[in-house]
């Protein structure tokens, strides 16, 4: 079967995580002359990655597959047919690259959150991460608020992104309880702000 596809930036080509007779492997389809390449086949790292976005320098952007969904995200050089970064225990988050690949935002630092399952946490800091250098561009959060809805704009210049209050600084009002997480959930909804952050700048309220 096939489990992820992406396009080459010219849209000539595929990149294919497929899985051919249970063993994991990666793919290059072209859609002119209608053939397929194997490229990688087999390996863990195959099998433990997807694709998300092929870059136009022939470098595609991976995340590493794991029981709790995206974890760290890795390149991998198709004319080294090999990984060549990885962003180590940084997981990915949902809104991962910026529109070229440039830049990644991961999760930096989590903060608790006694509504969540025991191991889990909010987000407190994000980091923008270049994915040539793999250098910080920039830190999103200042750990006192949780980090949502994280967004690069077209030309990849700022982040779009919310901050809400932690569920510590919710207080209770008479007539709900501390443990009652429906409606800090809906607090914290509703005390969101969004910011637009130039990349390297100071945040602005949108």
């Amino acid at each position: 079967f096939v489990g992820t596809v992406v396009f080459s930036p010219d849209g000539r080509k595929l990149f294919m995580w497929d899985q051919d007779d249970q063993v994991y492997q990666v793919t290059i389809y072209d859609t002119e002359s209608k053939t397929s390449t194997v490229v990688a086949r087999g390996s863990a790292e195959v099998g433990s990655a997807a694709p998300l976005l092929w870059r136009p320098d022939n470098t595609i952007l991976m995340t590493t597959l794991g029981t709790d969904g995206p974890g760290p995200f890795r390149v991998y050089d198709l004319n080294a047919k090999r990984f060549v970064h990885s962003s180590a225990e940084k997981d990915v988050l949902s809104s991962t690259f910026s529109r070229s690949g440039r830049y990644a935002s991961v999760l930096l630092e989590s903060i608790d959150d006694w509504c969540q399952p025991e191991g889990f946490g909010d987000i407190g800091h994000v980091q923008i991460v270049d994915t040539a250098t793999y250098r910080e561009a920039d830190v999103i959060g200042d750990g006192k608020a949780e980090i949502h809805d994280v967004l690069f704009s077209p030309d990849e210049r700022q982040v779009l992104y919310s901050a809400a209050p932690t569920v510590n600084d919710i207080a209770p009002t008479p007539s709900r309880a501390a443990g009652d997480c429906g409606w800090v959930r809906r607090e914290q909804e509703r005390r969101a702000k969004f910011f637009l952050k130039p990349i390297g700048g100071a945040p602005v309220a949108a």
